[in-house]
């Protein structure tokens, strides 16, 4: 069986604009991935196109070019995806306070937990991040499928295909 936590990184975080404190283990936030790939993830790209991410993200296998190419390509569509998705279910369900320097756990009696308002507007704001974000990734797969219809999702995720992604938050349509 898969594991999915693997998908996303510390670093990853960073190009949204979501500073994580250096304290912050990535496992906090990577145990809401899994049901986030298992309810949106897997119909969009299916089991094949995932498997293969994966694997690539992982470094379990030595693609070729392309194939490095294909999923560079998807990195840049699928990640902030993920990224903003799992940021909004964790303001939502975890025990999550912000500072003046940025969001921590509860450790101390002196700090206030997030009111129900103030954790429902951050979790909508990432939201609505993670919505621009899937409207992009299902873009680039609907032009992905137009480019290679024949072929199995397997085999058009090791197919090259160009496409301009957006690189930071300022450039999403949100």
């Amino acid at each position: 069986m898969i594991n999915y936590r693997d998908l996303i990184k510390k670093e990853d975080f960073a190009p949204l604009g979501i500073d994580l404190p250096a304290s912050m283990a990535i496992a906090s936030l990577s145990r809401y991935l899994n049901p986030m790939i298992q309810e949106k993830i897997l119909s969009l790209l299916g089991r094949d196109r995932l498997a293969d991410y994966h694997n690539w993200r992982t470094d379990e296998n030595n693609p070729d070019d392309e194939t490095i190419a294909a999923m560079v390509a998807l990195h840049e569509v699928l990640n902030p995806y993920l990224c903003c998705s799992v940021w909004a279910s964790y303001f939502l369900q975890g025990n999550v306070s912000v500072t003046e320097s940025g969001p921590v756990v509860k450790a101390t009696s002196g700090s206030d937990d997030l009111t129900d308002v103030q954790r429902t507007e951050v979790r909508i704001h990432y939201e609505g991040v993670a919505a621009a974000c899937e409207r992009t990734l299902r873009k680039y797969l609907a032009e992905l499928d137009e480019a290679s219809p024949c072929v199995t999702p397997s085999q058009a995720s090791r197919q090259r295909f160009a496409v301009v992604v957006p690189r930071n938050k300022a450039k999403f349509d949100y």
